[in-house]
């Protein structure tokens, strides 16, 4: 902690202590004195979730980004179930909560929310095979679950009063991740969440699919507790936070890191790589695995990378005449010192060690996760190509720094009007982006089974220094 921090802080403790006796500080002031904002959550892939180094998750990101904007340590405390995330602030164990909390009016007596940052939609989930949910009788009298002192529960129960055939179970201490397994072991007939939700997991349960829509789009915003005046500096100082966010661009990078790539993946792909994880992936994880530690970077990421190349086929042959487990060319193998492409020791180690060389490239004043889209655009479509999209994007006054701005200008390689321009001219820019989405989607696809796989996930309490808390050679998704 640098020495005028820590002065201000001390100044701001005797402060608060000078005020005992006479008035209670607020809320902010005392998150300030302490240098601790504490923030209640839950445990998923959309929220705050354990990672390769440290925790990560959409939720964990923005509390981090408000904490530093505090100036204060981030004191994230995972609990199971909406219904404890509430009982926590209730009870002053948390300032905030940041749980992907649905705006919900029933709550509106004892929480105060935030600014909405996201949008979801309402949707019934159902197993393939069944019949489809299109209307409201069509769930009378179904085995149906529901998070428990949530917005769908609440809504559910204004349907019942005109449609008392609707029955549900309102479940405790279960996440999104929980209600997907139970319908996908038939234990329910169909699960009611909320589409971010749904397609954040649904590379886990590809045989699970979207239903009918119920209601209006819903906002998620933050919630702290209704009390008194006291916490009305931190209501403003979050609205003023949240604004900035907004309006910097950085809210929408965000977003796009967390949820854009789990868009425009096919039921059919995501059945296929569900397919090949149970029945390829474990004759070649040990290698991948092995390879990927003596490379340093994920194992999840080298195996994503694998797929997308050959769908894990070591005896893999293109027409253009790249080849095995990595579709390595002739000319790449040889920059990397391989001597056998049809190996599939080789093969993985050419892949790795030519990423590596690409990520090597990077600018340092490129960011993970960003550096790493980079190096895997960089990977399919060559550094110089990649070098020539971050400049038309600079030229056109956006950030040639982040994949959000530069993914939106790598297709126009592919135009006259704009590789005329360029150094190294031409190039089918359309591809490395579906390169990077794919393989973002089947990493975090990997990561989540990697969960799923120990199924513990015990409530975490643990404290963050903001903003940087996750090691910059560890991509989040």
């Amino acid at each position: 902690m640098s020495f005028s921090r820590l002065f201000n802080r001390c100044l701001l403790l005797a402060t608060l202590i000078a005020a005992i006796g006479c008035e209670q500080a607020s809320t902010l002031e005392q998150i300030q004195a302490r240098g601790v904002l504490n923030v209640a959550t839950r445990n998923g892939p959309v929220t705050y979730f354990p990672a390769l180094i440290g925790y990560d998750g959409f939720e964990f990101r923005l509390a981090s980004e408000f904490a530093e904007h505090l100036g204060v340590e981030l004191n994230m405390v995972s609990v199971f179930g909406r219904d404890d995330v509430f009982r926590r602030l209730k009870y002053g164990k948390a300032d905030l909560a940041s749980a992907g909390l649905i705006i919900t009016p029933s709550k509106l007596d004892t929480v105060r929310y935030s600014a909405a940052y996201y949008q979801t939609q309402p949707r019934v989930i159902y197993k393939l095979g069944n019949r489809k949910p299109r209307k409201l009788k069509d769930l009378y009298n179904k085995r149906i679950a529901v998070g428990a002192d949530s917005y769908f529960e609440s809504f559910l129960e204004q349907l019942k009063q005109e449609h008392p055939q609707i029955s549900w179970r309102a479940v405790f201490d279960l996440e999104a991740i929980d209600l997907m397994d139970k319908l996908n072991n038939n234990e329910l007939d169909f699960a009611i969440l909320g589409e971010h939700e749904f397609v954040a997991h649904r590379g886990v349960y590809p045989r699970l699919s979207l239903g009918m829509r119920l209601g209006a789009t819903q906002r998620i915003a933050w919630a702290m507790q209704r009390s008194d005046g006291r916490a009305a500096s931190l209501y403003t100082e979050l609205d003023r936070f949240l604004m900035e966010m907004q309006n910097s661009g950085r809210l929408k990078q965000l977003q796009e890191r967390y949820f854009s790539h789990f868009e425009d993946i096919n039921q059919a792909d995501a059945l296929e790589f569900a397919g090949n994880i149970q029945q390829r992936l474990p004759l070649y994880e040990k290698l991948i695995r092995s390879v990927a530690t003596e490379y340093n970077i994920p194992w999840e990421l080298l195996a994503a990378i694998s797929y997308q190349e050959s769908h894990w086929n070591p005896n893999a042959v293109s027409p253009t005449g790249v080849v095995g487990m990595m579709m390595l060319t002739q000319a790449t193998a040889e920059q990397v010192n391989i001597e056998d492409r049809a190996n599939l020791e080789q093969s993985l180690r050419g892949g790795a060690g030519y990423f590596k060389d690409m990520l090597a490239k990077i600018p340092e004043d490129v960011h993970e996760p960003d550096r790493t889209w980079f190096a895997l655009a960089a990977y399919n479509v060559g550094y110089g190509h990649l070098e020539d999209a971050r400049k038309l994007t600079e030229s056109q006054g956006f950030d040639p720094h982040i994949w959000l701005d530069v993914k939106e200008h790598l297709p126009l390689l592919r135009q006259r009007k704009w590789y005329s321009r360029t150094r190294y001219g031409y190039a089918r820019g359309n591809e490395p982006v579906t390169y990077v989405h794919n393989i973002r989607h089947y990493y975090q696809v990997l990561r989540l089974h990697e969960i799923a796989r120990e199924r513990i996930r015990p409530p975490v309490e643990m404290s963050h220094r903001a903003p940087e808390v996750l090691s910059r050679t560890i991509p989040a998704i």
